[in-house]
């Protein structure tokens, strides 16, 4: 259990940081919470809350985290979106039925939102949430705008 949040604690500070030479890692460290999410190491909860931390959310209050959100103010940053799809891409499979999945679409809905406050996103990391949404919600529609 250490391990796990020391991990998240790792993530939070990459976050704060938002170092490129650091982008390998946190994407290596996404992959690792994926697979110990997988492997049930990991609550559904602490994941959720993981999720909505990366979009800048905060699950306890139901808001907006004023933190985070002053560490994201470059509209063209969009690293976090990658994240987010890796980490999506790694554990869709078990956010099909029941709860889970309601967590997930609302997740989803936030996600999007997430995504339209970016004034640009690069073409590699659109085919990516595309895939994305078509691997999570094969029936979900998304619309695309000239500005994402």
């Amino acid at each position: 259990m250490d391990l796990l949040n020391n991990i998240f604690e790792e993530i939070y500070r990459s976050m704060e940081r938002n170092d490129f030479k650091e982008a390998q890692r946190r994407v290596a460290v996404i992959r690792f919470i994926g697979e110990a999410y997988n492997h049930k190491l990991l609550h559904t909860d602490n994941l959720i809350d993981l999720l909505y931390r990366l979009i800048n959310y905060d699950t306890h209050t139901r808001q907006p985290d004023l933190y985070l959100s002053t560490l994201d103010t470059n509209p063209i940053d969009s690293f976090r979106i990658r994240l987010v799809c890796t980490l999506l891409d790694e554990l869709g499979q078990y956010f099909w039925k029941g709860a889970r999945r309601i967590q997930m679409d609302r997740f989803l809905t936030f996600f999007q939102k997430y995504i339209y406050s970016k004034s640009y996103v690069l073409m590699d990391l659109e085919f990516m949430i595309l895939d994305t949404f078509d691997k999570m919600r094969p029936s979900l529609t998304f619309k695309k705008f000239e500005n994402l």
